[in-house]
């Protein structure tokens, strides 16, 4: 569930002024970014919780089971890989 900003906040390298709307990215952590391509460990019971406004090839690594996940831009999806 997404929260409304109190103050200025910057949450995984985008600025949210005061009333607008953050994503819950729950326990995700951003460990690398290239532009817009983000790169995010996690669990995966919180899969659902990852970003769509990230760019296409940005991965996700699921720290609990090893799964890694890829998003693909067009379809606003991310996927399991293997």
């Amino acid at each position: 569930m997404s929260r409304i900003a109190e103050n200025a906040v910057i949450q995984d390298g985008i600025w949210y002024n005061p009333g607008e709307e953050i994503p819950d990215l729950g326990n995700w952590v951003r460990v690398h970014h290239d532009g817009a391509k983000r790169y995010y460990e996690g669990v995966s019971t919180e899969i659902d919780l990852l970003p769509t406004y990230v760019e296409h090839g940005s991965r996700a690594v699921c720290l609990d089971t090893s799964e890694v996940y890829t998003f693909h831009a067009k379809l606003k999806k991310w996927f399991k890989l293997g």
